[in-house]
C-alpha cells in the first residue's frame, strides 16, 4: 500500500555492529512480560482476576515490583492494594493509555516534522502495552496529591483546550521535488490526508471548530493554530515557467482573518503554525478555513488537507460531560495551583495529572456541584496535561497474553559476534519457500550461515 517490499529480503549484518538505539533498549531479556492492545486514549484500569487469568504469578512479586512499558517507555501506574503490597482479590491498577498516532511513524522522516499527519499512523492506529515485573523498589508510580486546603489558594481562571480534526481518506505519496515519480524514501507531506483537491478555479474548506466555553478576559493567552496540507501536483505556469504553481491561504473567524497566505512550487509540505487574537474564538464554534486560491496561470492546482488543530483558553469547565482532556498553565512563582470544575456529570472522578512528576490529583465537591483540587507546578515550567474522567468511563483490560511462548523477548545479542548472520524478512504466505531457503543457507552448500527468520 505505501512501500514496495520485495517478497524476501535479505541482509548480512554483524550483531556487535549495533551501536545505534533501537527503541527496544526498555527490554530486560531475563523478565517475563505480558502484552495486550489499546487503542483508544484515556484511563485504563487492570485487575487481579484479569493478571491470574493471563497466568501471571502474582504471589512471586511485590506490587512495588510492577512495571507497565508503552511507546518504547516505562509507564506511571497507580495502584490500588490495601497499602500492603501484595496483589489480591479486589486490587488493581491505574493508567493512562495513548492510541497509536505518528509517534512512532515520524522517525522514518529525515525530519520528523515532515510526517503527513501527525495524529493518524501510517499503519495502524492500535498500540502493544507490556506489564512484566522486577525485583526494583523504585518503578514508575504517580505521585498522589492530597493537599485540601483550598482557600490557601486562589483558583486558575481557565485551562486550555485543544480540538483538532485529521483526515485519513487518501494516501499522499512522496514526491521529488523535480519528477512526478514517488520516492522509496518518505519525503515531508508523505500520509494520510483528506482526497487531494483541484482548486485552480478556487476552493474552500470551512468548518465549524468546537470552541465551548472560552475564556477571553485580561490574562487570556493567544490562541495557537496549526494546519498541515500537502500539494499533488506541478503544473506548468504559462505566465511565469519554472515559476510558482500552488496558491493557499488559512483564515480563521467571522471575518476570515488571515493566519497564512502562501504560494510556492511543486510538491511540498505545508505545515502551518500561528498565533491569533482570542477575540476571535466564537463561544460555541470558531469558523476555520482552508482554501485554494484559484489562478489563471497554470491548468491544475492539486492540494490535500491533514490535519488542523486549534488551542485556546477556556472556562474550568467540562460543559456537562463526565471526561475532557486539558492543559494547564505552569507558575513557577507558585508551589501549586487550583482549580474549581464547574458544569460536570462527574460522580466519582479520577484525575492525571503529566508534565513534571506524574500525579493522581484528589477532588472533593463542595457541595454545590464545583469540583475542587490542587496541583502542584511542575519546576520545569512546562504546561501540564490534565485528564479527567468519571469512574465509570474507565475501560477495563481484560486480556493479557505472553510476548511468546516463555514470556520472554528474543535477545538477537545472543549470536555470536564473529559468526555471519542472516536475517530474512519474509511474508507469512512464502513461509514454506522462505524456511526451505533458510535450511539451505545454514547448510555447508548454502555457506554455514546463523539464519533469523
Amino acid at each position: 500500500m505505501i512501500k514496495v517490499i520485495l517478497p524476501i529480503f535479505t541482509f548480512f549484518i554483524a550483531i556487535n555492529s549495533f551501536a545505534q538505539t533501537y527503541g527496544n533498549e526498555w527490554i530486560e531479556y531475563n523478565q517475563t512480560y505480558y502484552r495486550f492492545e489499546v487503542s483508544q486514549s484515556g484511563i485504563y484500569k487492570i485487575d487481579y482476576n484479569t493478571l491470574v487469568s493471563a497466568g501471571v504469578p502474582v504471589t512471586t512479586f511485590s506490587t512495588r515490583n510492577m512495571q507497565l512499558f508503552g511507546q518504547q517507555k516505562e509507564m506511571p501506574i497507580y495502584v490500588v492494594d490495601g497499602n500492603d503490597q501484595s496483589f489480591d482479590e479486589g486490587d488493581y491498577f491505574l493508567f493512562y493509555g495513548r492510541k497509536n498516532d505518528g509517534w512512532l511513524d515520524s522517525t522514518l522522516y529525515a525530519d520528523p516534522t515532515g510526517i503527513g499527519n501527525p495524529s493518524y499512523s501510517l499503519y495502524n492506529d492500535t498500540i502493544n502495552y507490556f506489564f512484566t515485573w522486577n525485583n526494583q523498589t523504585n518503578n514508575l508510580r504517580f505521585t498522589f496529591e492530597s493537599d485540601n486546603n483550598f482557600s490557601a489558594y486562589t483558583p486558575a481562571p481557565f485551562w486550555l483546550a485543544k480540538v483538532e480534526q485529521s483526515y485519513s481518506t487518501f494516501y499522499i505519496e512522496s514526491k521529488d521535488a523535480n519528477t512526478p515519480a514517488s520516492s522509496s524514501f518518505f519525503l515531508p507531506g508523505e500520509g494520510w490526508s483528506g482526497g487531494h483537491v483541484n482548486g485552480i478555479a478556487g476552493y474552500t474548506f470551512g468548518v465549524n471548530v468546537p470552541t465551548l466555553s472560552p475564556y477571553t478576559n485580561a490574562g487570556a493567552p493567544a490562541a495557537k493554530f496549526n494546519g498541515i496540507s500537502v500539494s499533488n501536483s506541478n503544473a506548468y505556469n504559462s505566465a511565469n515557467p519554472g515559476g510558482l504553481n500552488h496558491d493557499f491561504s488559512w483564515t480563521v473567524g467571522p471575518n476570515d482573518y488571515v493566519l497564512h497566505t502562501e504560494q510556492f512550487l511543486g510538491y511540498q509540505q505545508k505545515n502551518i503554525n500561528a498565533v491569533f487574537p482570542v477575540s476571535l474564538i466564537g463561544n460555541g464554534n470558531t469558523v476555520l478555513k482552508w482554501k485554494i486560491n484559484a489562478s489563471a496561470d497554470y491548468p491544475t492546482d492539486f492540494q490535500a488537507l491533514s490535519y488542523w488543530s486549534i488551542t485556546y483558553a477556556k472556562l474550568t469547565t467540562l460543559n456537562n460531560q463526565n471526561k475532557g482532556v486539558y492543559w494547564i498553565k505552569n507558575n513557577t512563582a507558585a508551589p501549586k495551583l487550583r482549580l474549581d470544575i464547574i458544569n460536570t456529570t462527574l460522580v466519582n472522578p479520577v484525575m492525571m495529572v503529566f508534565g513534571g512528576t506524574p500525579k493522581l490529583a484528589s477532588l472533593s465537591n463542595n457541595g454545590s456541584g464545583v469540583w475542587q483540587t490542587i496541583v502542584s507546578n511542575a519546576p520545569i515550567g512546562v504546561d501540564q496535561q490534565v485528564i479527567i474522567q468519571d469512574e465509570s468511563t474507565i475501560s477495563s483490560i481484560t486480556q493479557l497474553s505472553l510476548v511468546t511462548s516463555t514470556g520472554k523477548f528474543t535477545d538477537f545479542s545472543q549470536f555470536h559476534n564473529d559468526a555471519n548472520v542472516l536475517l530474512m524478512v519474509y511474508h507469512p504466505n512464502l513461509q514454506n519457500a522462505s524456511s526451505e531457503y533458510a535450511a539451505y543457507r545454514s547448510s555447508i552448500e548454502g555457506g554455514s550461515y546463523d539464519v533469523v527468520l
